[in-house]
């Protein structure tokens, strides 16, 4: 907690293993760069079986081509819980090896986004996809997503392969192309809900 972590190459956060619990708490993630073969540069990597990971009160920002990447491949481990809280994540930049940024990306886990900003990504604010991805909004704001270099993404919210999705008092505003996308199968709850 309390930590400032800046310039890095690769990814600053990775977490991985079952059963293993890490919080990061009123710390910055900062100004990660790109390995010299166009790949890393996430921000924070959670992996497969992680116990649980909650960042809160904290900021990730400046990263290439994955803000926070969430994933389960082994579905006989149990799920990740990831929580995030209070915090931004923002300014996610493609990689030069991937045309777009995304600020979240998630398969197969359980996530909630709890009063935090996910701003200023170039292709996804929130990308979601997977039959056991549950995400969770409350207070939560996801904005000013801008179009990818290939010009084919400029989602705030994107869910498909059965991901579901419940928003409560969240905001989706001011993304270029669209601000909240539901495929089938998906499955999308919301109560006062803002697009725009």
């Amino acid at each position: 907690s309390r930590a400032v972590v800046s310039a890095t190459e690769g990814s600053p956060v990775a977490v991985y293993h079952p059963g293993t619990q890490v919080v990061v708490t009123e710390s910055v993630l900062a100004g990660s760069e790109e390995q010299p073969d166009g790949t890393g540069g996430a921000g924070i990597t959670v992996g497969e079986g992680c116990g649980s990971f909650s960042f809160v009160r904290s900021a990730l920002v400046d990263v290439f081509g994955l803000g926070l990447l969430a994933f389960q491949l082994d579905a006989s481990n149990p799920q990740t819980t990831i929580g995030v809280s209070r915090s931004l994540i923002a300014r996610v930049r493609p990689t030069s090896g991937l045309s777009l940024g995304q600020g979240i990306w998630a398969n197969d886990v359980s996530l909630t986004l709890e009063q935090t900003t996910l701003a200023d990504s170039q292709g996804f604010g929130l990308l979601a996809f997977g039959p056991d991805t549950t995400i969770t909004t409350f207070e939560a704001l996801v904005t000013d997503t801008r179009v990818s270099e290939d010009q084919y993404w400029g989602h705030g919210v994107h869910l498909y392969g059965g991901a579901s999705l419940t928003m409560e008092r969240s905001a989706v505003v001011r993304n270029q192309m669209i601000g909240l996308f539901v495929d089938d199968p998906g499955d999308a709850e919301v109560e006062d809900l803002g697009v725009g």
